[in-house]
């Protein structure tokens, strides 16, 4: 859903088979206030308001898909000052993004690779995906959380590595950090996550977790 302060300066149009939630907006000045005022266009409006596009004046963009990306795009286009149009051919948020597990992640998995295969693309991807979650945390508090997460050690030799992978991880975001990693004993593992396996598929017995608040469980879409 968009949000009411941004309706003076949304030129974005919607078209979805299934319809949508398309604010139509207007802006009125009475001395030093700004008063509001959003509806729900109807389909048929909708699709006049797309017809109105002629080759001696067209609409700056057009976003064919309406789901997160597409969605995403129109709205930062439309407050750009660009005149947006929007189509979809099922319901807006139907595919894909009503699929993806919504969590968002700071990039650590880039960061083994980046170390393993001495990769400078890798680590760089690291640092974006670290500052991608931070302006999500910053831009939508009210629509992300962190997600902690914790990593099952059945070799003693995962306990060292992934602590030191992670601490790695820690330093690497800076100020961007979520928390601290940390080693956590088997017990406690267990107390915090009850459906975590005591033994490995191979007769492994659990030697504890890493925690890492790495993903952003994020509610956008």
């Amino acid at each position: 859903m968009i949000s009411a302060r941004l309706a003076p300066w949304l030129g974005a149009l919607g078209l979805g088979a299934g319809g949508g939630i398309i604010l139509n907006s207007t802006k009125e000045q009475e001395g030093e206030h700004i008063v509001l005022a959003a509806s729900v266009p109807s389909r048929q409006q909708q699709v006049a308001a797309l017809s109105t596009s002629r080759p001696n004046q067209p609409f700056d963009l057009l976003v064919i898909g309406g789901g997160a990306t597409g969605s995403g795009i129109a709205v930062d286009a439309a407050t750009r000052g660009l005149s947006t149009a929007l189509i979809e051919r099922e319901d807006f948020g139907s595919g894909t993004s009503s699929r993806s597990t919504k969590l968002v992640h700071g990039g650590v998995r880039y960061l083994e690779k980046a170390v393993f295969n001495l990769d400078v693309g890798q680590l760089k991807l690291v640092y974006e995906a670290l500052q991608e979650r931070r302006d999500l945390l910053d831009n939508a508090p009210h629509l992300t959380s962190t997600l902690p997460i914790l990593m099952p050690c059945y070799k003693w030799w995962e306990v060292p590595f992934y602590w030191a992978g992670l601490k790695a991880y820690d330093l690497i975001a800076g100020t961007r950090n979520l928390a601290w990693s940390r080693y956590l004993a088997p017990s406690e593992s267990l107390r915090r996550l009850p459906t975590l396996a005591e033994n490995s598929h191979d007769g492994r017995s659990l030697k504890g977790t890493v925690s890492v608040a790495d993903c952003v469980d994020c509610q956008l879409c």
